[in-house]
């Protein structure tokens, strides 16, 4: 007896695509792996859902929601198996979780409410440690360390099947392969937009090649944004059309964000010292020149939110942003860890309790040692004073209307002449105790020579950021500061740049 007909709601969900994308180290193999995700969720997934008869509602950014409409369970069954080998044929170790709930006569929300209890216990059934083979007459991939190589990819270097995939792909030339790609009803990667608006745009080969573009020299910005209380916005979603222009609105303006920053940030000459890793749906991740971190991060959260208000289906979203300055050769693993860590805390500052949307929040820490911890920007940047209280040397996450009073600050001193000598007193006089810091504060100031443009600088941070008792902010009862932060960020912030 056949299956009985029926109409279901199948959720799609690229598993740990972190993971996937940031094994290794190198950019080639990261935006392989990046493009491999992307031609999977944008162009495989919707052709297989048509060849079944089923439709999208949404593909992007590693998830995909599709209808199935007068089918069977088996046939569901059938198109998450071509959906889950089609991953593994593309790219050897990345997979994709498959569920679905029956849709007849059942309320949008319902379902998808279901769908997704379904996939977190499914995900966390399927989370389990495998031991990797070991051997000494195994050779183990000098690209990523986890798997077995399979073949000499060049002299000493061996490469498993899943790395050799991603350097494939990251070695195609990116205009043609997003020009040429077919987009499946709309559905676009982040450089399809990008090249639409310059054709003739090319990008750098490796993370060093971003550095060298910095001043000071071979230092990177690892920028991640994520959009602020998305999940509840969905979650508070009724129908399958408004869901739809939700997720299609979030991910234009994602993209279309990131790329006019890029354009306007970079665009006097056709190569961009930039790479976007990451972009889909309220995700972005792109690595740019240290001294521009700040400066695109800004402008790109001011973009996203004036996008999502002008859009057809306007929607008041902010985003917010943990961004990392480093050395070029920083694990980029590490790099994701920390911004990771920062743009937690980013957005947990930014809710607003007595509002209905968070601000926009930008989170950031410049490295330049070895290797931290996720929470180093934080427990590096807090003593207690004699007194017992707590001295935060850092303001740290700024919304974005007070980060450009302090960019703007910085290239104000820059142009006053603030000595570079007296910084370093600064960052000595903050780690004192709070009365001595206090003093020794009115003091550096009393011996600035000819330092009246520097002074009035330094008033109008005093005005701007509400201190108390200069240096100091107070909140509660802890003190915070804005001039670690400035003296960190002095060498990164050019006058030419606008803010």
């Amino acid at each position: 007896m056949p299956d009985s007909k029926d109409n279901y709601l199948i959720l799609l969900d690229t598993d740990k695509i972190h993971d996937y994308v940031f094994a290794t180290n190198k950019l080639k193999e990261i935006t392989g792996a990046s493009a491999l995700i992307d031609d999977l969720i944008l162009h495989e997934v919707p052709v297989c859902t048509e060849s079944f008869n089923f439709e999208v509602i949404f593909s992007n950014g590693g998830t995909s929601l599709i209808r199935a409409e007068n089918t069977s369970e088996d046939d569901v069954e059938r198109f998450i198996d071509r959906i889950q080998n089609k991953f593994y044929e593309m790219t050897e170790t990345a997979t994709i979780t498959g569920v679905w709930a029956s849709y007849n006569k059942r309320d949008f929300a319902e379902v998808r409410d279901e769908l997704y209890r379904k996939l977190k216990d499914k995900k966390s059934s399927n989370d389990k440690i495998h031991d990797l083979i070991s051997s000494p007459f195994l050779k183990f991939c000098t690209h990523c360390g986890i798997r077995k190589a399979e073949k000499e990819y060049k002299s000493d270097t061996f490469i498993c099947p899943s790395c050799l995939k991603k350097i494939l792909e990251g070695e195609r030339e990116k205009k043609t392969k997003y020009n040429t790609r077919s987009a499946t009803k709309g559905r676009k990667s982040i450089y399809s937009y990008f090249f639409e608006k310059d054709s003739t745009a090319a990008f750098p080969k490796d993370l060093s090649e971003i550095g060298d573009a910095s001043i000071p020299s071979n230092y990177i910005g690892f920028i991640y944004a994520d959009g602020n209380q998305v999940g509840e916005k969905l979650k508070q979603i009724k129908s399958e059309n408004e869901y739809q222009q939700f997720s299609d609105m979030l991910d234009w303006t994602t993209k279309e964000s990131a790329v006019e920053t890029a354009i306007e940030c970079f665009g006097s000459s056709n190569k961009y010292p930039m790479e976007f890793i990451l972009a889909g749906g309220d995700d972005l991740i792109i690595v740019v020149p240290g001294n521009m971190a700040l400066p695109v991060a800004v402008k790109f959260c001011d973009k996203f939110q004036d996008k999502s208000r002008n859009n057809k289906y306007p929607s008041d979203l902010t985003t917010s942003v943990g961004l990392v300055i480093s050395h070029s050769t920083y694990p980029v693993k590490s790099l994701l860890r920390l911004s990771e860590s920062l743009l937690k805390e980013a957005k947990k500052k930014g809710w607003n309790k007595g509002g209905t949307q968070p601000d926009s929040m930008i989170n950031f820490m410049i490295v330049k040692g070895s290797m931290l911890s996720p929470n180093a920007w934080k427990e590096d940047y807090i003593y207690k004073s004699c007194e017992g209280t707590n001295m935060n040397l850092t303001l740290k996450p700024y919304r974005t209307d007070d980060i450009k009073r302090l960019l703007s600050s910085i290239q104000r001193l820059k142009r006053a002449g603030m000595p570079g000598s007296k910084l370093k007193v600064i960052r000595e006089i903050l780690l004192k105790d709070k009365a001595q810091s206090v003093l020794e504060f009115c003091q550096l100031l009393s011996r600035l020579k000819g330092g009246g443009d520097v002074l009035d600088v330094i008033f109008s941070i005093d005005k701007d950021f509400n201190l108390d008792l200069m240096p100091w902010k107070r909140e509660d009862s802890e003190f915070y500061t804005p001039f670690l932060d400035i003296v960190e960020l002095y060498d990164f912030i050019s006058t030419e740049v606008k803010i």
